[in-house]
């Protein structure tokens, strides 16, 4: 497998992702071109074998961009017009690229954090949730929030088994969750739930 094989499916590791959204926004210079520039022609080479192989799935969405209950491979046109944003859909790790996934990957579960949130009318970040297999690691970053913590609203709870991802259960789980002040500064270190963001004593290095 190559780097690139393993980068697209590292962006649908923990969720799925739309395709048009995730990349589209990258290669939007590539324009009408895109199926004729070195970038975009190792690009599409790369996402359609991961389709053929089994590594991925589409599915696709509705007319209010939800996603429905049809999954399917898509073809090289679709992909690039996905791309283009002409259209859209989502797509995933199948069993086998989740297998493929997390032998390449050798993540260290018990290190990592999940990281959601919701959003206020206005946009702005109301409650914010991390979970972990390890409380400690968790309680790191409500530390992090500390500052725009609304007092009073910490909640715990502990889950068993813990969906990590869409396609993975651990046994265990710790998830806090919390009102935040979107007036208040916070202490930012990154994205706590994107592994390349971790620190190196968190991947177990």
């Amino acid at each position: 497998m190559s780097p690139l094989e393993f980068r697209i499916l590292t962006s649908v590791f923990d969720a799925p992702a739309y395709l048009g959204y995730y990349y589209g926004e990258m290669l939007t210079l590539l324009g009408d071109e895109l199926s004729k520039t070195v970038i975009g022609v190792r690009f599409v080479r790369a996402i359609a074998r991961l389709f053929q192989e089994q590594y991925l799935i589409a599915q696709r969405l509705d007319r209010d961009g939800q996603p429905t209950d049809e999954f399917f491979t898509p073809t090289v046109d679709e992909i690039e017009a996905a791309l283009r944003r002409e259209i859209n859909f989502t797509y995933q790790l199948t069993q086998r690229g989740s297998q493929v996934w997390e032998c390449c990957a050798k993540p260290n579960w018990s290190h990592y954090i999940r990281n959601s949130w919701e959003l206020d009318d206005a946009g702005e970040m109301s409650r914010h949730a991390l979970t972990g297999m390890q409380k400690t690691l968790v309680r790191i970053g409500v530390l992090l929030d500390s500052p725009c913590i609304v007092p009073g609203t910490l909640q715990w709870r502990v889950l068993r088994p813990w969906p990590v991802t869409y396609w993975k259960e651990l046994s265990i789980g710790y998830e806090v969750s919390y009102r935040i002040n979107p007036k208040r500064s916070r202490i930012v270190l990154g994205d706590v739930g994107e592994p390349s963001l971790w620190p190196p004593e968190w991947m177990g290095i």
